[in-house]
């Protein structure tokens, strides 16, 4: 199989290294939270705490802090958390010796694309040498500038007595206030943006009103003089008193935060997301799960895979292809219920986690909706293109449940639903393992088959329902397996249909068929032949050169053999396909549409394509005459086969009653048990010899 260009789980690792990497440079402590504050999973800052109370406390943290910072810094943390906007603190860190030491806190919240919070992401940085480095030199003004200038930090005074305010060169830049005493504060707040003046302003009564002592942080956006974009603005200040402990200054540092939110954020998405559709990777996916179950709960996993992508992709190519799974991810979203943790795989491989206790009927119910999700016609390109997919899931069996465990059970119950048919979804079982061993050794055995003599032909008999003789066999393949004996298709033609050996058996059918054919109409009683083709076959190309090989090889007129082919076949190939069907018929070979009416796309194939036959699949005939919508569409088929000057066969009749109805309306031909079962070739021979005694 091959993917889209994707995060893969490679680049994922490097991401997350990178992130970790940066974070160690930097001598960062890492933290996440979930949406409601609570923390996630081990951390660096967890351990650097040291405190043994509630992990699941989201403000833990906070009483590990100098008491005269709790309180601003809880309303800092609190605002950012209500408001959703990011987060900066500076605080003093209680240690195991009981001794504190300045820290700066940074948080960011990540978002979905309708703009609700998935997780909070952030990093502690130790500062406590820098920052008591600055306040040594806070006495020295001008040593003081020349330091934050040269790390681009801004630098501003504001004298409380007098009401004078002093900026840095840095700040001037940002604010666009000329750097002198002579500035007037209150041009400060234009350089706020207005929905954090507030904010601010309540942080700076609250300081000046005694509620800090000394030190105290505040973070806010900003309207840079010198730049287009909102920057995000850090700010420390501190405040000076008197000594009668009255405060006189505030002095304070601004930092441009953007950049540095921005790569902390991207570095975490890198690791985390999947870049094209937004969603979660497996990483991340895996992650959240297993947090879930760790914490009780339970959950149905549903893993979709996506059948005629990549034959979407190859048509449409890489751009419109990426933007179809972009569509397909969001109506995904828009199918399942909010809670759902929904993430992808692969190319076309996602998976949703739905919270909650869930019964069988649910999980069913719930792998509707993502079919019907997909059941709509995407528009890529102003081309439109279907898609389908089969659904595995697994239900997590109850409190701490293995979240790589379901993953893994959802892949099994998969493969079941893709070796089952058409836009299938099974629910793992543990019996589904055994079944796995098997068709892994059946896969094995395959090819032995293939390269040996254990395949054979059967056919069934496809009769006039006018003259009830033989006009037609369908050619069916078995498998003579030395030890399980005879195999019927259902037991071994999905996995042969995604062997390597598909292609090898077709054509080995199509010869055998031509070579039956040919015995008989050197006998003089032609009889049409029908054979199915693998979609292996069309993909390799050159299918109607091995047909011609074999009808010139064999001396068989082309118009005694017919090629049967599925909406599914079509489906699964490009629009090379239809230059080797126009090929066959214009060999003279009969092409054959099969299974007609199950599909959603068939209507519009038959004038795409050049068939002679429509056979109505066995699903419809089984409710008539009694079933009055069964009736009513096969009756329509009948008109429409008509109408387009199409020859209609039946398939799956098994009643006198159903042959007398489908005559009535104008089928012409039927095929099924009530006309015989299917046969080795010499039984075949002797019905045909019956029949022509009786004749």
């Amino acid at each position: 199989m091959t993917d889209t260009p994707r995060t893969t789980g490679v680049e994922e690792s490097l991401a997350e290294e990178r992130f970790r990497a940066i974070a160690e440079i930097n001598s960062l402590m890492v933290w996440r939270a979930a949406p409601n504050g609570r923390p996630l999973g081990d951390c660096e800052w967890q351990r650097f705490l040291g405190d043994e109370s509630d992990p699941d406390d989201g403000e833990r943290w906070i009483r590990c802090l100098h008491p005269d910072d709790q309180a601003p810094v809880r309303s800092q943390w609190r605002q950012a958390f209500r408001r959703g906007t990011p987060f900066e603190a500076f605080y003093r860190v209680r240690q195991p010796q009981g001794d504190y030491r300045w820290c700066q806190g940074r948080g960011t919240p990540l978002t979905d694309t309708r703009g609700v919070i998935r997780e909070w992401i952030g990093t502690v940085a130790d500062v406590h040498d820098k920052f008591q480095a600055v306040n040594a030199s806070v006495v020295n003004e001008e040593r003081l500038k020349v330091a934050l200038d040269v790390n681009d930090l801004g630098i501003w005074d504001h004298d409380l007595e007098s009401d004078t305010f002093w900026a840095s060169e840095v700040i001037a830049r940002m604010t666009g206030l000329y750097p002198s005493r002579e500035a007037n504060p209150r041009q400060f707040w234009h350089f706020v943006h207005p929905e954090d003046r507030y904010g601010v302003r309540q942080v700076l009564r609250a300081a000046l009103a005694g509620a800090v002592t000394g030190h105290f942080e505040l973070q806010f956006r900003a309207h840079r003089h010198d730049q287009e974009r909102l920057a995000l603005i850090g700010c420390s200040a501190r405040l000076i008193f008197n000594d009668q402990g009255r405060p006189v200054r505030v002095v304070g540092v601004f930092r441009d935060i953007s950049e540095e939110q921005e790569e902390q954020v991207q570095l975490y998405y890198e690791a985390h997301y999947d870049s094209l559709t937004g969603l979660r990777n497996r990483k991340l996916f895996t992650e959240q799960a297993q947090a879930l179950f760790d914490q009780g709960g339970g959950g149905a996993c549903l893993l979709l895979e996506l059948d005629g992508f990549q034959e979407a992709r190859n048509t449409l190519g890489q751009e419109a292809s990426n933007r179809l799974l972009q569509l397909t991810a969001h109506r995904l979203s828009q199918a399942l219920p909010d809670a759902t943790l929904l993430a992808r795989l692969t190319g076309e491989e996602f998976i949703a986690l739905v919270p909650g206790q869930h019964s069988r009927g649910a999980v069913l119910t719930l792998a509707e909706s993502i079919h019907a999700a997909l059941l709509e016609t995407f528009m890529v390109s102003d081309r439109p293109v279907a898609l389908s997919g089969h659904v595995g899931a697994a239900v997590a069996p109850g409190p701490g449940a293995d979240a790589r465990a379901l993953i893994d059970d959802a892949h099994l119950a998969l493969a079941d639903a893709k070796a089952t048919g058409y836009s299938a979804s099974r629910i793992y079982q543990p019996a589904l393992r055994e079944a796995l061993r098997l068709r892994q050794d059946m896969s094995a055995e395959l090819r032995r088959a293939a390269l040996g003599e254990e395949f054979e032909l059967y056919y069934q008999p496809q009769v006039s329902l006018d003259s009830g003789r033989i006009v037609g066999a369908e050619a069916l393949l078995r498998w003579n397996h030395p030890e399980r004996g005879l195999l019927t298709p259902n037991l071994f033609l999905p996995l042969l249909k995604r062997s390597p050996m598909a292609r090898i058996v077709g054509d080995w059918v199509v010869a055998q068929a031509c070579e039956a054919g040919a015995r008989l109409h050197a006998q003089g009683r032609p009889l049409r032949l029908a054979v199915n083709l693998f979609s292996a076959q069309f993909k390799a190309g050159g299918v109607e050169k091995t047909v011609a090989r074999e009808l010139e090889r064999h001396a068989l007129p082309a118009r005694w053999l017919e090629i049967e082919i599925t909406e599914r076949v079509i489906i699964n190939n490009d629009h090379s396909l239809r230059a080797s069907l126009q090929a066959l018929r214009e060999q003279g070979c009969e092409l054959a549409f099969d299974d007609f009416g199950t599909g959603y796309a068939s209507l519009s194939m038959l004038k795409d394509f050049p068939l002679t036959r429509l056979k109505v699949d066995k699903s419809f005939i089984d409710g008539i005459p009694g079933s009055t919508q069964d009736n009513a569409v096969v009756s329509a088929m009948v008109q429409l086969a008509a109408t387009f000057g199409f020859q209609l066969t039946a398939e799956g009749i098994e009643h006198p009653s159903q042959a007398s109805t489908l005559k009535q309306w104008g089928c012409q031909e039927g095929q099924g048990y009530l006309f015989g079962k299917p046969m080795p070739w010499a039984e075949l021979v002797k019905a045909l010899d019956g029949q022509g005694r009786r004749g």
